[in-house]
């Protein structure tokens, strides 16, 4: 322990989540980010426990830090206003080419949402593609696809098949 008088204190501690506090609370950690497993309102598997920012996945940008943040503000609000998420959930899949999603799953009463992922490897002229249960949803053609951009896609509930079960993300290559 040190003391440093000043006025203002800025910490770069690195980019990789620090999940100490997560898996000893028991919540349930992603094998791929080493963050929280999270529904599109950032909710935990403990019920009032919410993640946000480079806790769950590195990011490219501080802007994105901060809209999860007010989203992950805006949901424990309603949590404590007793509005209790929809239970349930339609599983979010990280396939073909994408290593994860965040979130991993979206309450079916949710009216957009978006997801953010990473892909595994370069890929040049090739597509993002959805599926919900195994139906193509969108085919996003991409010149470019790297490891360390950040891509999203923003979903609407309305497009979903009704009782959807699963939304697959994949990279399709030579489809351009």
């Amino acid at each position: 322990e040190q003391y440093i008088p000043c006025d203002t204190l800025l910490l770069s501690v690195g980019l990789l989540p620090e999940n100490e506090l997560s898996a000893a609370a028991g919540v349930a950690l992603s094998p791929i980010t080493g963050g929280p497993v999270v529904s599109d309102s950032l909710a935990t598997s403990i019920p009032g426990v919410f993640a946000c920012g480079n806790v769950l996945h590195v990011h490219d940008l501080v802007d994105f830090v901060s809209q999860e943040a007010a989203l992950a503000g805006e949901a424990a609000a309603r949590y404590l206003s007793g509005n209790k998420a929809d239970e349930e959930a339609i599983s979010l899949l990280a396939e073909g080419g994408v290593r994860y999603t965040v979130p991993q799953y979206i309450r079916r009463d949710a009216q957009s949402v978006t997801v953010r992922f990473r892909v595994g490897q370069p890929y040049r002229d090739a597509a993002v593609c959805v599926y919900a249960d195994g139906a193509l949803l969108r085919r996003i053609p991409k010149r470019v696809l790297a490891p360390g951009e950040m891509e999203k896609v923003t979903l609407r509930m309305s497009d979903l098949p009704e009782n959807c079960q699963t939304i697959r993300f994949c990279i399709e290559e030579g489809t351009n």
